[in-house]
């Protein structure tokens, strides 16, 4: 069974470049590249993972997601090119679960992504 992702950057050719990664790993991914659309998209999509560009208002998206009924529990990454420790330190207070760096390679970010989610998910039933 795939996993349900959401992947959200304001790059709209990085999420063509992701969009095609996940194809060929057959994960059921969902895709947003404004504010707005995550918000819709988490409203109405139960995801088992949800990975944020930060610079989408990625901090208050973080708190909408904590409270929606349908992904409160989601595992969430922030995806950003910034490294700063205070910044990971408070979206990991927030409950974020990972932090990916950009540029990263996208078929090897969505194989790592399958491991995560296979022992993460499996963890949980």
């Amino acid at each position: 069974m795939p996993y349900n992702v959401l992947f959200a950057d304001d790059s709209l050719m990085i999420n063509e470049v992701m969009e095609f990664a996940f194809e060929e790993d057959d994960f059921n991914a969902h895709f947003a590249n404004t504010y707005a659309q995550v918000n819709s998209k988490i409203s109405n999509t139960n995801f088992d993972l949800i990975i944020i560009d930060i610079d989408l208002n990625g901090y208050n998206l973080i708190d909408k997601i904590k409270k929606s009924e349908k992904n409160k529990n989601t595992e969430i990454f922030f995806l950003s090119e910034n490294t700063d420790i205070a910044d990971k330190k408070k979206a990991k207070k927030m409950g974020v679960s990972g932090w990916i760096v950009k540029p990263f390679i996208p078929e090897k970010l969505v194989k790592t992504l399958r491991i995560h989610l296979k022992k993460n998910l499996s963890t949980k039933i």
